[in-house]
């Protein structure tokens, strides 16, 4: 009764395992692009490779979808984010530093809410925005984390029934073979 008892421990636990390491690699399997289009909407900008020229019909295939008003922005790992510049300028008393839905920048003769095409690797702008993309990455993909870690650990329980199941299934094969 005991090595029944034992092996049944044996595939449940297994069970809960497998599950368990499997769905959290397929949870994870996409966070870091997930991670980065969140990083990329909390500095209002968007990565180019993650917009879909598929779903507008006039744009050849392969094509590059770039923002309307928006400031090219390179970062040290090679990605170059199109960040949403705001079209007015901003009050004289207050400056903000990015409204809900764009980024007031700077150019380089002074003037605020000038149009720029692109910043420059190094510029004060982009070692700021890049600091707060690569902040916004971290957090998404922290939290990323923490949910892929529940969600795999709930879904390990179906691994444990699994595996009783399993070992069921064996047990009857066996006294089959066996008699």
């Amino acid at each position: 009764m005991r090595k029944l008892a034992r092996e049944a421990t044996i595939f449940a636990l297994l069970g809960f395992l497998v599950a368990m390491v499997g769905c959290f690699v397929i949870l994870e399997k996409d966070s870091k692009a997930t991670a980065k289009l969140e990083a990329a909407r909390a500095v209002h900008a968007a990565i180019p490779e993650q917009l879909n020229p598929s779903q507008i019909s006039r744009l050849p295939p392969g094509a590059v979808v770039v923002p309307i008003n928006s400031v090219a922005v390179p970062l040290t790992n090679g990605t170059v984010l199109h960040v949403r510049q705001c079209e007015s300028s901003p009050p004289r008393r207050f400056v903000p530093l990015d409204s809900p839905d764009c980024r007031y920048f700077y150019d380089p003769f002074g003037n605020v809410g000038g149009r720029l095409v692109a910043l420059p690797l190094g510029d004060k702008q982009q070692i700021a925005l890049e600091k707060e993309y690569w902040i916004a990455y971290s957090e998404s993909k922290r939290q990323s984390l923490v949910g892929s870690g529940l969600k795999s650990l709930v879904l390990g329980l179906w691994g444990f029934a699994a595996g009783i199941a399993l070992w069921l299934f064996y047990r009857l094969v066996r006294f089959a073979i066996k008699g």
